[in-house]
């Protein structure tokens, strides 16, 4: 009965014909229709308990801009209708889409020109962009333009170019695609600004023209233009910080001693200019000596806000004279905390079939400033902790080496026999009198000894 009863339904009513063009006209209420068409036949349909009708409807519209009568909004959907009984009940318009037409597009030069000026939005997302080798070229209006107006001031169009490809397995294709490119303007008179960039669902939009295989080297050192473009952007950066004097460090020591002077004297912009320039290969993408990796940018950040930007920074807390903690690490004012800074050889170069060494870079900057009840303890130190700079009468002080060539000094790194044993210990000359010198060792034993224990 209830299969019955369904079909009874679905039988069209004999009373009341089909709802005509005029009538949909005047049930969907636009009072600027100009015409209207059918896109399909009616179809009924039955849902909760009623049976429906519905059909697919095209129509024109004034384009509603005065003084261009030319200009037509475009509308299409469906009309619903309710079978109640032998009549047809007008219930919905369903608005689909809207589009313009009459309007005169922009020139293919204009086109043409914004697409080039935001190429990379055309070539794809960043993901595309780590792909594709090559500069966007050959670009032109495709064959059918197919100018889609979805407002008198916004209109897409379609647009082919070519661009080269790393489909992987050492293998570059040369392909020509064809993408939607949306333009957009203020007034009708305004000039127009490029939007954006969509790919279409079609396959058979990207072709494939040829490809090419290359050696591992070959292909491995093809630059992306993602690449490329972040190494523009890391030098145009690097450009705009303020310049920084970077010798060439021929020993750890020297790049380590310039860095914590770095710490207590620079801008945090000056830091940022001198970090960027003295990191090791670590801390930057592989490959480029430039473009840091986000681990690299997030520690150099990290160093720059503790040395720099705090109410307490590294030239409040830690003495002007570095105190060795242990080697590659330095004590504060109150040995509560230290910071590391380690160096390592940088890559050197072949001259005439012998190596050359490259200036020293940084592997290691740790910084450490304490806050809080550390610091407050810091600060209670009515005396000063750092250690003095020594007087001119000390630093004129020397012991000739045992070699003969060259004198001892306070400060120099030696080398002693501990006690006058065969075993030599490295340790510093803190102290000298007369012809003796006082050795403080690595391990912290102390000695006064004479220059022939020393090397």
């Amino acid at each position: 009965m209830a299969t019955l009863f369904l079909a009874l339904l679905l039988v069209p009513a004999r009373g009341e014909a089909k709802p005509s063009l005029r009538r949909v006209m005047k049930d969907m209420g636009y009072k600027d229709l100009i015409s209207c068409k059918f896109k399909s036949g009616g179809k009924l349909t039955q849902k909760r308990l009623r049976v429906w009708y519905t059909r697919q409807v095209e129509c024109k519209r004034k384009g509603g801009i005065p003084g261009k009568p030319r200009i037509k909004k475009m509308t299409d959907g469906y009309v619903e209708y309710l079978l109640a009984g032998r009549r047809y009940v007008f219930s919905s318009w369903v608005h689909w889409t809207t589009w313009y037409i009459g309007l005169p597009p922009p020139s293919a030069t204009v086109v043409l020109n914004l697409v080039r000026a935001n190429k990379l939005s055309f070539l794809g997302r960043s993901f595309d962009h780590g792909n594709i080798v090559s500069d966007l070229s050959n670009l032109k209006m495709a064959a059918k333009p197919n100018w889609t107006w979805s407002s008198p001031n916004r209109v897409t169009v379609s647009v082919v170019g070519n661009y080269r490809w790393k489909k992987g397995g050492y293998t570059v294709e040369n392909v020509q695609h064809l993408k939607w490119v949306t333009l957009i303007r203020d007034t009708l008179k305004s000039p127009w600004r490029y939007q954006g960039t969509s790919k279409t669902r079609r396959s058979a939009d990207r072709k494939v023209l040829s490809e090419k295989k290359y050696s591992p080297e070959e292909y491995n050192a093809m630059k992306s233009i993602k690449e490329k473009a972040e190494a523009s952007s890391a030098r145009a950066h690097l450009s705009s910080l303020p310049a920084v004097t970077i010798p060439i460090f021929r020993s750890g020591e020297e790049l380590v001693k310039y860095t914590y002077r770095m710490l207590r004297t620079a801008t945090p912009k000056q830091m940022e200019a001198y970090l960027r320039q003295v990191y090791s290969p670590w801390y930057f993408v592989k490959g480029s000596t430039v473009v840091m990796h986000s681990e690299g940018e997030k520690t150099m950040n990290k160093n720059i806000t503790w040395a720099l930007k705090g109410a307490s920074k590294f030239k409040d807390q830690y003495c002007a004279v570095p105190v060795l903690r242990e080697r590659g690490s330095y004590w504060n004012k109150d040995k509560s905390s230290w910071t590391r800074i380690v160096a390592v050889p940088g890559p050197g170069k072949w001259v005439n079939g012998k190596k050359v060494p490259g200036t020293y870079k940084l592997s290691d900057l740790q910084v450490s400033i304490v806050r809080g009840d550390k610091l407050a303890r810091m600060n209670s130190y009515t005396r000063d902790m750092c250690p003095r700079p020594l007087s001119a009468a000390a630093k004129a002080l020397r012991v000739r080496k045992a070699s003969g060539s060259g004198y001892w000094k306070i400060g120099d790194k030696v080398s002693c026999a501990y006690k006058g044993r065969r075993r030599y210990y490295s340790g510093k000359v803190t102290q000298i009198s007369g012809s003796k010198l006082f050795i403080k060792y690595s391990d912290g034993d102390t000695e006064w000894t004479t220059a022939k224990f020393c090397r």
